[in-house]
């Protein structure tokens, strides 16, 4: 009896061991899970800290390339710079090159994917125009055009789950970013290291301001000429050879067999730049002791086979419209210098001569003059002003060919990177009819637009096309003005992560 129940219990004991080998198991697997999420997943979460660096950082490159401030090289792929900026600086935080863009994907137009050739697989999606989950602190809405939103995902690898089938966690994060108004970036015309419109140190007063070429007032309209400059005079000689021309503006333009740039430079000898003693051979002195030289540029636009000049435009013929910086930079034989700054504009809209029109309704011009600075808010109208032996054409027909005669305004600058139609808010005073006028000037109406408060800071494009009633020019009876403001009255520069 006690051998049976000794056989019992050791089968029993043996039954017991046997089972407990399942549990402790079971135990170790749950043991390695635990273990896989505690190390794998801690990795994943600071990958994800990483992510989320990145992609603030991007979306913030983003908005400020919206704001104004380019933080790379010119987009590539088609696509604008704030989408360029934000994935460039994507990437390079990822130490991992640029791929090639994919626009309007998902079905997206507002939407640029990059996806990396990288073993994780990485990929960034940008999107802008962009509307958030959430408003303003005020419950007002924010504007999409001002929005951007990077997501940035990649393939975390893992370690210690690789034993229960995971190899990798994908990683994701998102933000958004708003850029508002215009934040002035450090620019080709202000004071730095090596800036072409700050070269003297000791700024004599060698130039005579009276007699600049080709008017005595620079900062107005060119007119129809084709060179610029000033005047030296001084009781010490000019050295001919230390002159500069420069010239810059806000968009890369061609001059002088350049290439395209926004600031152009130009040294002796050139065959753009002329230097003429007043009188010959050395420019003085005169009866007060005086040397005199005119200094010229000359906008040739080609050159012949001895290397001078030929083909001579008017800078107004051959220059974009726009606001222009023009310096002039010489030197004394004593070494003391002078570099003289200033606007100039180029209009050449003052006659109706771009698109179909042939006629130049718009005689009593456009206010502000261009390369006006508006600083008061409560003073932003700009206007033109009509000007014609008949009224402006005006109809009440639904049929779009003829309602394309209309008057019709558009605005560029600012988030408005092409010209866009804002015709619905301009203002028309009525028609005044002055029989006694002259033969173009009987019917006058004046055009009105006020420039939000809203609008960001910087350079705003007005072009406004109408046509007469009389339209005895057939298909090109109207008039086509264009100006240019600088705006400085509306929001203030501003970059801010909002999710």
């Amino acid at each position: 009896m006690a051998e049976q129940l000794h056989r019992v219990k050791t089968a029993r004991a043996a039954d017991e061991r046997g089972s407990v080998i399942p549990l402790v198991a079971g135990a170790i697997v749950m043991l390695l899970v635990m273990v896989a999420l505690a190390v794998d997943l801690g990795n994943a979460h600071q990958a994800k800290g990483l992510a989320q660096s990145t992609t603030d950082s991007a979306a913030l490159a983003g908005a400020q390339a919206i704001a104004g401030v380019k933080n790379g090289g010119a987009p590539q792929g088609g696509v604008s710079q704030a989408v360029y900026d934000a994935a460039n600086w994507a990437f390079q935080n990822l130490s991992l090159p640029m791929p090639s863009p994919t626009k309007s994907c998902g079905g997206d137009p507002s939407k640029t994917c990059y996806a990396a050739a990288d073993p994780a697989g990485t990929t960034v999606e940008v999107t802008t125009p962009y509307t958030p989950s959430r408003t303003k602190p005020d419950g007002t809405a924010y504007a999409a055009n001002e929005l951007i939103h990077v997501r940035t995902c990649w393939n975390n690898q893992t370690f210690i789950a690789r034993v229960i089938g995971i190899s990798t966690v994908r990683v994701c994060s998102e933000a958004t970013a708003r850029g508002s108004g215009v934040i002035h970036a450090n620019t080709d015309m202000e004071d730095e290291t090596n800036d072409p419109f700050a070269r003297c140190s000791s700024d004599t007063d060698i130039f005579d301001t009276s007699h600049w070429f080709p008017t005595n007032n620079p900062s107005k309209d060119i007119p129809g000429k084709n060179n610029w400059g000033a005047t030296y005079l001084y009781t010490t000689n000019l050295d001919p050879s230390s002159i500069v021309f420069t010239m810059s503006s806000q968009d890369p333009f061609e001059i002088g067999g350049q290439p395209s740039a926004k600031v152009h430079e130009f040294t002796v000898p050139s065959p753009y730049i002329k230097v003429d003693p007043k009188p010959a051979p050395n420019g003085g002195p005169d009866a007060q002791g005086r040397y005199k030289w005119e200094i010229k540029f000359t906008n040739y636009t080609a050159l012949d086979g001895s290397g001078n000049g030929k083909d001579a435009k008017n800078f107004k013929d051959v220059l974009p419209n726009g606001i222009y910086a023009f310096a002039i930079y010489a030197k004394t034989s004593s070494n003391l210098c002078n570099q003289t700054t200033f606007p100039v504009v180029i209009n050449t809209s003052k006659k109706a001569k771009d698109g179909v029109c042939q006629e130049d309704l718009f005689r009593g011009g456009t206010t502000p003059a261009s390369g006006t600075q508006i600083t008061d808010p409560n003073n932003r109208t700009v206007t033109a002003t009509y000007f014609d032996e008949t009224p402006p054409f005006v109809t009440d027909s639904t049929d779009p060919n003829v309602r394309s005669h209309m008057m019709h305004f558009e605005i560029k600058g600012g988030i408005y990177t092409d010209w866009t139609d804002f015709t619905s808010s301009v203002v028309a005073s009525g028609v005044t009819n002055n029989p006694t006028a002259g033969h173009e000037y009987k019917f006058q109406q004046v055009y009105q637009y006020t420039i939000p408060t809203t609008f960001m800071n910087g350079q705003y494009s007005f072009r406004i096309q109408v046509y007469d009633s009389d339209q005895n020019k057939a298909g090109g009876d109207c008039g086509f003005a264009i100006w240019t403001v600088n705006f400085a009255a509306g929001v203030n520069g501003r970059v801010e992560l909002i999710e």
